[in-house]
């Protein structure tokens, strides 16, 4: 009898067009209490896409033209200030965003062909998405500068890892010898001695510190995936027994955040209603910040807004 019930759910999962080979998977599935999921390409398109950038004195949203894919830069409610192209800010944004990257895209020209409209990334390109995501970005807004700078010849680096959560290379531009990084929010903030404003270097203090990483959040609650970026600029070309991260990335002067959206499945939600309509519970497990989790979480029917409890686990010593 076991053996014609296992069967009969066979056929039923084929009417859904599911192909069960082995009996014995069936009555798995059939025991199920629970999904465990990832966040990143699995509820999510894994399509990250820049849009805003967040400043010491000022926020601007990044908005993609339709028609002929080029971000603009739109001042944010939140903010009364102004921005230009001759910003000495976005001009080290711009440079963080091209050099501080290991992705490739195919060539200016050719990725331009690729960006959707509406500024989503395109499959074309190698590397991780959000670094392909800060090259379209710089591609599309200056595709002459973006071509210089890809020229450049990369002096050292400090390749991302997951425990230092930093990103650090070295380049000499327009004649300075200039550190750029970027990497999680509280890696970078707390090696940060100054801050680039619209007057010029100034000041980090400890309260500067709390209040950015307090925007961290109030970022990452609005389902933006955050990263900082930060510069230094050195005296002269490190030498080979340099470590980067070690000897060079401290009393680094604060650029800003930076956020990427990176949208649910569109099939996602009515996946999730099924399998809570059948009993099973679905869990998401993500190396990103609580707020963007609970962010998506929330779009696609894991949680709502009385029950969004995210826990963070401790890397083991």
């Amino acid at each position: 009898m076991a053996s014609i019930a296992l069967a009969r759910g066979m056929l039923r999962l084929a009417d859904h067009n599911v192909i069960v080979k082995r009996l014995a998977a069936v009555e798995t599935l059939g025991e199920t209490t629970a999904i465990f999921t990832d966040k990143t390409g699995t509820l999510t398109e894994n399509q990250l896409t820049l849009k805003t950038v967040d400043f010491p004195g000022i926020r601007m949203d990044v908005e993609w033209e339709n028609g002929n894919h080029e971000p603009r830069f739109k001042n944010s409610k939140q903010t009364e200030a102004e921005i230009n192209a001759d910003d000495e800010r976005l001009k080290r944004f711009f440079e963080i965003a091209v050099l501080c990257n290991d992705a490739n895209l195919e060539t200016p020209q050719e990725a331009a062909e690729e960006v959707h409209p509406n500024g989503e990334a395109s499959t074309n390109g190698t590397g991780d998405p959000l670094d392909q995501a800060l090259l379209r970005f710089g591609s599309e807004y200056n595709g002459d500068l973006y071509k210089k700078l890809r020229d450049q010849r990369r002096l050292d680096e400090e390749p991302f890892d997951s425990e230092d959560m930093v990103m650090g290379t070295i380049y000499e531009i327009d004649g300075k010898v200039m550190l750029l990084c970027k990497g999680a929010p509280e890696a970078i903030l707390q090696r940060c001695t100054r801050m680039l404003n619209g007057q010029g270097n100034a000041g980090f203090t400890d309260e500067d510190r709390e209040r950015w990483i307090d925007r961290n959040e109030e970022l990452s609650e609005e389902g933006l995936r955050v990263i900082a970026v930060a510069f230094q600029e050195l005296n002269r070309a490190p030498d080979d027994h340099k470590d980067v991260e070690e000897d060079l990335m401290h009393e680094l002067t604060f650029l800003g955040l930076t956020g990427f959206i990176d949208p649910p499945r569109e099939t996602v939600k009515e996946a999730v209603n099924t399998c809570h309509q059948a009993g099973i519970s679905v869990e998401m497990l993500t190396g990103d910040h609580p707020g963007t989790a609970r962010n998506i979480a929330r779009q696609v029917n894991l949680v709502d807004e009385q029950n969004d409890q995210a826990l963070r686990g401790s890397r083991p010593q």
